[in-house]
């Protein structure tokens, strides 16, 4: 704890009187907040060169007038005391305060004019949020190939390996990642690592959106990129997508589209994967609208119906498209890179990004996560959790469809680690929500994923994070509760 606080005793009557009046002061400003531990007597004696006996006095004046609560066995903490009650309940006086809104950029007025933060998350866990759940992450192969890092000499990176891209070695490993997995061929210096898909994302748009341009999105599409479009000054239109994916005869026509979104092998939200003559038909307006084709491959490592298409990138025949893909569905919060994949022309320009706007990079989490795909750890570890997702996955379906019957539709087979359900419209939100809470399953409304009209009562859940052993009890109890509500 930092006790720079009590030289506010200097010049004061001294003893505990003194000692008692710096620390109420200090719980008054802030300095000290309700529940910090405070120091026990005989350390505090020692660090201010004081008598215990003066501590123990001082700190028996703040328990009797409410700063300190003592708790047997465990310490002394601040508790409030009258003084800051006071203070918190007092009207704070008018101050001249600096006007930060005067300054901003264009991008700063947009965010400011956006209503507030979309709330999305529902009952998911807000920092794993639809990752995989913690009973399936690959502990102990991360915990080798870190400490690997640190004790094998030999893997002391040379100076003139290190690139702004990325770690060259992590670089390489992700091209035959791709290769192996994606159906992908491309080169390492292809590849830009980012330590997120937002970091990714943001370096995309801002270097190759502009103020008037037309982007096309999903209807629905993760609200996150909309966004993100429109803060660069771009124009965005939504196209709608069903169980195949987006429709590509509902694509502008006459129009000077510059960006297409698309998530087609697992569609934000539904799950729909993007069938083989759509990915034709997709690319096919593209070249001619001379349109960039930024292809999501978000949450793509784990299918359930068969093996899915190849991924635009590798169809492409005129270098329109730019792969992203992110570790963190898979390893979150082991890692969160993300990366892309790029038409060789534009390497120099993200070159140059990366090296005003990102750096360092993060050498020993590049290290370890190249170790983990080349020693094939990575690939075991998908193929391992691919076969527990899938029971869960077809457990959570059948449990619901037995408990809910017609009453639930769930939207397509897909792949990831949720599904998208409508519920009839005889319940309400409220009923759906707290109902799935009382039983513990996690769900989030997709309504922020719609840009025009939303579809009623629907849901992502997130099946992943149910164990295959709790789901009879836990869908029992949810429909349960529903239908107790509905009468």
């Amino acid at each position: 704890m930092d006790l720079s606080f009590l030289k506010q005793t200097e010049g004061r009557s001294g003893g505990s009187r003194g000692l008692s009046s710096a620390i109420a002061d200090a719980i008054d400003e802030g300095r000290l907040v309700v529940g910090d531990r405070m120091p026990s007597s005989r350390d505090l004696a020692l660090f201010l060169g004081i008598a215990r006996a003066t501590v123990v006095a001082a700190y028996d004046e703040l328990i009797a007038s409410g700063y300190l609560n003592a708790e047997r066995g465990s310490g002394t903490f601040v508790a409030g005391g009258k003084a800051l009650k006071a203070a918190k309940q007092a009207v704070p006086a008018a101050v001249d305060q600096f006007d930060w809104h005067a300054l901003g950029s264009d991008n700063a007025e947009r965010l400011r004019a956006m209503p507030p933060p979309m709330q999305v998350l529902g009952d998911w866990d807000p920092l794993n949020h639809g990752a995989s759940p913690p009973d399936l992450l690959p502990f102990r192969q991360w915990r080798k190939v870190i400490i690997n890092q640190f004790l094998e000499e030999s893997n002391a990176m040379p100076h003139h390996e290190i690139d702004m891209l990325g770690y060259p070695p992590l670089r390489e490993s992700i091209s035959v990642f791709l290769r192996r997995t994606q159906g992908i061929v491309c080169d390492p210096e292809q590849i830009v690592i980012f330590s997120s898909n937002q970091s990714a994302l943001n370096h995309l748009f801002s270097l190759l959106v502009s103020v008037g341009d037309l982007a096309i999105c999903e209807e629905p599409c993760y609200a996150g990129v909309r966004e993100q479009f429109r803060l660069k000054g771009a124009q965005v239109e939504t196209v709608p997508v069903d169980e195949d994916g987006i429709i590509p005869e509902c694509l502008p026509s006459g129009k000077p589209a510059r960006f297409l979104y698309l998530t087609p092998a697992h569609q934000d939200p539904t799950g729909a994967t993007l069938s083989a003559p759509r990915r034709q038909q997709v690319l096919k307006w593209a070249y001619a609208n001379n349109a960039c084709i930024i292809e999501d491959a978000w949450d793509t490592d784990f299918h359930y119906a068969g093996a899915p298409a190849p991924p635009l990138f590798s169809l492409d025949k005129r270098g329109c498209v730019i792969y992203l893909y992110t570790f963190w569905k898979t390893l979150f919060p082991l890692v969160a890179t993300g990366f892309l994949v790029l038409p060789k022309a534009l390497i120099p320009l993200f070159r140059a990004a990366k090296y005003m706007f990102d750096i360092p990079i993060p050498l020993i989490e590049h290290m370890a996560l190249a170790e983990l795909i080349s020693e094939g750890e990575l690939e075991r570890h998908i193929r391992k959790v691919w076969k527990v997702l899938r029971r869960r996955r077809q457990s959570f379906i059948h449990e619901m469809t037995v408990r809910f019957g017609t009453s639930v539709i769930f939207l397509a087979e897909g792949a990831g680690l949720h599904l998208v359900a409508r519920f009839c419209e005889k319940w309400s939100a409220e009923i759906i929500t707290a109902s799935a809470k009382t039983a513990g399953i996690p769900l989030t409304p997709t309504t922020e994923c719609y840009e025009g009209v939303a579809a009623v009562n629907e849901y992502m859940i997130y099946f992943a994070g149910i164990p295959e052993e709790g789901t009879v009890d836990k869908v029992k109890r949810f429909s349960d509760s529903m239908f107790q509500a509905c009468g």
